[in-house]
Formats: C-alpha cells, structure tokens, sequence
C-alpha cells in the first residue's frame, strides 16, 4: 500500500514538472525564424498525388489512356508513358529537380513519339514549380512539362 501511494506520488509530481516545462517553453516568443538564402521549395506535396501529363513543350496532350508521374516517395518514381510503364529516381533542393536515369518496359507501341518526348522531358528537368492545381517542370529554355495533381 505504502508503495503504490508513493508510486502514484511520484507519477503526480513527473506529470506536473512535464507539464510546466511545456507551458514555459511555449510562452518564449525570442525565438527568431532562420533567414533563409535559397530558393523556396514548392508549397504542394509531391509524394501525396499522381501527376497527369497536360501540356508537354507547349502542346496539348491527347492520349488514350493517362501518361503520368508519381513520386512514389522521396527518392522513387514511376508512372506511365503512354504505353510502358517507367520508374526511376530523383533528387529535389528546394526547387531544383534531377530525375532519373528513366527505366521502362519495352513494350511494341503503336505511337511513341509522346512516350519517348515524356521520358526525355523528364530527364531534363532542372526545376519545378506548383499551384494550386498543377507541377511545372522547367529547364532553363522554359517550361518542359505541365502536369495535373490527382490527389491519392
């Protein structure tokens, strides 16, 4: 009996000091926020969605099926070309970019000028940028690549 009062004591007064010491550390407002020197990393998660190829070099995309990207997570991708399927790696700081080495299937497809455009592009790509709704992927001509977020 002795122990379990003295136990419960014990856990009491850990409890109450814990507690103190957050209220404390939360009431310092002298903490100044890092000045940042490099470029500011997009505001939308990559990882969380799948990316639909919409424009690529300025044109419209019109396939049967959905030619994609997804950041499957902070280094891996795949998606789909078109009509092979794709994986590789990448590399981002702030908005710096590196995808790749792209690897694909080696399906026999019917038209393969957007697959094989897709893959180039995406090697290219230096940096990035979002909105609200869409992934950039630039080099230093311009844009090289607009892709639609569906979030998974």
């Amino acid at each position: 009996m002795k122990y379990s009062i003295l136990s419960i004591a014990l856990l009491s007064l850990l409890n109450f000091s814990a507690c103190n010491r957050i209220n404390s550390a939360s009431s310092d407002t002298s903490i100044e926020k890092p000045k940042k020197d490099y470029a500011e990393p997009p505001q939308i998660d990559l990882i969380n969605a799948r990316w639909i190829l919409r424009e690529i070099e300025g044109k419209p995309v019109k396939q049967k099926s959905d030619v994609y990207i997804r950041f499957a997570d902070k280094v891996t991708v795949e998606g789909f070309l078109g009509c092979n399927k794709f994986n590789g790696k990448y590399v981002t700081d702030g908005a710096d970019i590196k995808i790749g080495p792209i690897m694909s299937t080696k399906m026999a497809c019917e038209d393969d000028a957007i697959e094989n455009q897709f893959a180039r592009v995406l090697e290219q790509a230096a940096s990035y940028s979002t909105d609200d709704k869409y992934l950039y992927l630039k080099n230093d001509d311009g844009v090289l690549a607009k892709l639609e977020a569906i979030y998974l």
